[in-house]
């Protein structure tokens, strides 16, 4: 679910914006990476903040 809401944001983004995605879902950690780097968005990083909550960063193309 994280990834679709993060597609949905970031369509409705301007080029330079960037996306500050948290949550607790454990595959988010292989698919909003290679997400973040698809087109001309980019992946900027992950952190974990807490056990099984992570933030990441995406640069919108």
């Amino acid at each position: 679910m994280p990834l679709l809401k993060t597609k949905k944001i970031l369509s409705t983004m301007a080029a330079g914006e960037i996306i500050e995605v948290i949550c607790t879902d454990p595959g988010s950690q292989k698919d909003i990476p290679k997400f973040g780097d698809k087109g001309r968005n980019a992946f900027l990083g992950m952190v974990e903040c807490d056990a099984g909550v992570f933030k990441y960063f995406i640069r919108k193309g």
